[in-house]
């Protein structure tokens, strides 16, 4: 716990330094969450018909993608590159389907779990009910398996879906209490930026996919054989880049 702590503050302090970059990427962000989608909403409710409610299905088409940039630029900053707009534009560029595919999965797997979970812990029968203690379990390896599912999509070298979702897997096993003290800090940080407004949103986003790309490189550095992807200065946007110099604190 106290390590994820810390990992939440330096980069609360990495946000200070970065105020700028930091804001510009997480207003981009959020615009696709919520701003898209409101859009989306206001024509549906002005114009009822189906030409608006594509238009609605369309505005939530940038949700998974901007996940993915989020994290891409968190990756790049966590490997000691200045970020910016066009990073987070890369990202959504170049995971747009495969951010599609791992959110569709994990989406459609968190719906079954919860409906298991609510079937069982609504029985009449006591002994059935029971049954959903266990699906408590699976609840929470759910949960905990979030904070990594983009960051190692972005991380690793082999794309497939199916490889992230097991890596995810792994290091919950292997890290469970890593990983729930990860979720636990990390819900009381987005409660606390929803309770204090837009002031607190602007830097939300950013800040949380930088943590948790940095919890996730302490976990992936016990293990030797592990690489990052293959990405040179010249993949990044705007060409070759010089890492940026470490603020003195």
């Amino acid at each position: 716990m106290l390590r994820v702590l810390r990992l939440l503050w330096s980069t609360l302090g990495d946000y200070y330094y970065e105020i700028l970059p930091f804001t510009a990427i997480n207003l981009m962000w959020l615009v696709c969450l919520v701003g898209a989608p409101l859009i989306g909403g206001a024509i549906v409710k002005a114009f009822p018909v189906p030409p608006a409610l594509l238009a609605f299905a369309a505005s939530l088409i940038v949700i998974p993608p901007a996940f993915a940039g989020l994290f891409y630029a968190a990756r790049n900053f966590a490997d000691g590159y200045n970020i910016g707009p066009r990073d987070f534009l890369l990202g959504f560029r170049r995971y747009f389907a495969r951010a599609w595919q791992l959110a569709a999965v994990d989406l459609v797997a968190g719906g079954l779990i919860a409906a298991n979970f609510v079937f069982y812990l609504t029985r009449p029968n006591s002994a059935v009910k029971l049954i959903a203690v266990l699906w408590v379990y699976v609840v929470l390896f759910w949960l905990a398996a979030q904070p990594y599912l983009f960051g190692l999509l972005i991380f690793q070298r082999d794309k497939r879906l199916r490889t992230t979702l097991r890596n995810a897997a792994l290091l919950v096993v292997a890290n469970i209490g890593y990983s729930l003290s990860l979720v636990i800090v990390g819900a009381v940080f987005l409660v606390l930026s929803i309770g204090l407004g837009l002031p607190a949103l602007a830097f939300t986003g950013i800040v949380g996919a930088i943590w948790f790309t940095r919890a996730l490189d302490v976990l992936l550095a016990k293990y030797p054989g592990t690489r990052r992807q293959e990405t040179t200065d010249a993949d990044r946007p705007g060409g070759p880049q010089e890492a940026r110099p470490q603020p003195q604190r």
